[in-house]
């Protein structure tokens, strides 16, 4: 198959500030893919100019085999970004299922209303992330863990191909980020390709495929078999106290 994703000799500055310097990697159906790196090292920035937000100083993405610049098919592609859920206003009467219906204006023409058909799609997203129950509740009255699942329904509700999220556990308890992991597995079993930028270094042991480490160069991209058995693990994660390298 081809890939869905290609990033080649991508490089990205904020003014004189060197963030990305000739990065290039493939992400392919199916892949279950963490991107892991120490703070500022550009794991955020990339995920942004793949998904069109920033632009490259240099070099190409290819989504779906298409040039991101003439690439217009953007409900194909869903996105959870850093901190998305403390951008939720506790006043603003917005209920769960109104904020999932906000996934589907990618796939409409203006003026872009939700109607009557599109309840089903709704209801599939709650009822896959488990709440299908909360859909009439306001998303601020929810946890931080349901307030992410919430998020995810909202990204998932286009069926789109791939699924991109950043730092998507800050801010969730232990308990919550257990089972918010175990959901993005169970949809990765079912065939949705995962992009996420993480911290936490345990989950590459526990649910991906794929790792990429990045500190503004991309020093490792490969199975999470080859990341485990590489010698200079340490050296690409420095500064963590503690690293899981076999499955549970």
């Amino acid at each position: 198959m081809a890939p869905l994703v290609e990033v080649k000799e991508v490089s990205f500055k904020y003014g004189h500030l060197q963030v990305l310097e000739r990065v290039s990697l493939t992400i392919e159906p199916g892949d279950f893919l963490a991107i892991i790196g120490p703070n500022g090292s550009g794991k955020s920035t990339l995920i942004k100019i793949i998904l069109g937000l920033l632009e490259p100083t240099e070099g190409e993405v290819f989504l779906f085999g298409q040039d991101l610049r003439h690439f217009h098919d953007w409900y194909r592609l869903g996105y959870v970004p850093q901190k998305a859920a403390h951008m939720i206003d506790p006043v603003f009467p917005l209920t769960v299922e109104e904020a999932v219906s906000l996934g589907l204006l990618s796939r409409k023409r203006f003026p872009r209303l939700i109607g009557r058909a599109d309840r089903p799609a709704i209801k599939k997203a709650l009822e896959t992330v488990e709440m299908a129950p909360h859909g009439e509740r306001r998303i601020s009255e929810l946890s931080g863990g349901q307030q992410q699942r919430v998020l995810i329904a909202r990204a998932i509700v286009s069926a789109p191909d791939i699924l991109f999220l950043d730092e998507p556990t800050a801010g969730v308890d232990a308990r919550g980020q257990d089972r918010f992991y175990g959901l993005l597995n169970q949809l990765n079993q079912k065939g949705l390709t995962i992009v996420m930028v993480t911290h936490d270094i345990s989950v590459v042991s526990r649910f991906v495929t794929k790792v990429a480490c990045l500190n503004r160069r991309l020093y490792f991209h490969g199975s999470h078999e080859e990341f485990c058995s590489s010698p200079r693990i340490r050296e690409l994660i420095a500064g963590e106290d503690h690293i899981i390298v076999h499955r549970h």
